[in-house]
């Protein structure tokens, strides 16, 4: 098993999540007969980081699936929706997006550039660029009283999978949190899990954004919930529908062609592997 010990970390800084996903699992299938080789798995922040990734995007596709989703919000092809299940909250958004799925990916993945469209974010910085596939961010919100001064230190993976033409890109907050910032102002905010669903279709492109929120907004009553998700959601979905139809000359078309040029290329060959 060392040598696929080996190829799995060397795997990690160089393949996407389903590329090592097989190696994984062969991994953990033996260190369950083997204590020692358990034990020097785990010693690797790189198997321990994608155990926990592995949770996370078992997490999101399960909820993006359920049955038990309330629409909220339907407007101007918009479809907000929410979903209880015990002291666990979740929010849908999901729309068709008439343009390119790689000009899509590009708006919501270039972190640096959120700011541009995401009203809540104050900034967005990119701390560590571990692969083309998997990054360490920084946010800083700008969220009303009493979220203020609010910060996330958050793990980003996109995760091709070109046998159904899409791109899954998961966001969440690691167990163990470096803080980037002195600020003692600053306090942390959770993002238990986030998924962006990215399909390319012959003439469009579907959107599903699934999130859990943080573990509190459950026992806020549901019509104020609702009221802030109907309102602050839908601006979102719009803002992003804006940078859509605005993309010829922006930042987000230069980094698309220049700055990611290998990234976006093999994305482009995910979208168009099955039309």
């Amino acid at each position: 098993m060392e040598d696929v010990l080996s190829e799995f970390l060397l795997g990690y800084y160089k393949k996407n999540y389903n590329d090592n996903l097989k190696n994984y699992l062969k991994l953990i299938n033996s260190a369950k007969s083997n204590i020692d080789f358990h034990q020097k798995l785990f010693s690797h922040k790189e198997f321990s980081e994608f155990k926990e990734e592995c949770k996370i995007v078992k997490k999101i596709i399960s909820a993006m699936l359920g049955d038990n989703w309330e629409r909220i919000r339907e407007q101007e092809g918009i479809e907000i929706h929410t979903m209880k299940n015990n002291e666990e909250f979740f929010i849908k958004v999901q729309c068709k997006i008439e343009c390119e799925a790689t000009l899509l990916l590009s708006i919501c993945y270039e972190t640096d550039l959120l700011v541009n469209w995401v009203s809540s974010l104050k900034k967005s910085t990119t701390l560590d660029e571990i692969s083309m596939y998997r990054k360490k961010i920084h946010y800083e919100y700008n969220l009303p009283w009493p979220l203020t001064n609010r910060q996330s230190h958050l793990n980003v993976s996109c995760i091709p999978q070109p046998e159904l033409n899409t791109v899954l890109l998961v966001v969440y907050s690691p167990k163990t949190i470096i803080k980037s910032t002195n600020d003692d102002s600053l306090i942390e905010m959770i993002l238990p899990c986030c998924g962006v669903w990215i399909k390319k279709n012959s003439t469009s492109t579907d959107l599903v954004v699934t999130m859990q929120a943080n573990k509190y907004i459950a026992k806020i009553p549901n019509w104020i919930v609702n009221y802030i998700i109907k309102s602050s959601f839908f601006q979102l979905a719009c803002a992003l529908k804006y940078h859509v139809e605005n993309f010829r000359g922006s930042p987000y078309e230069f980094i698309v062609k220049d700055k990611k040029e290998k990234f976006y290329k093999e994305i482009q060959e995910v979208f168009t592997n099955r039309l």
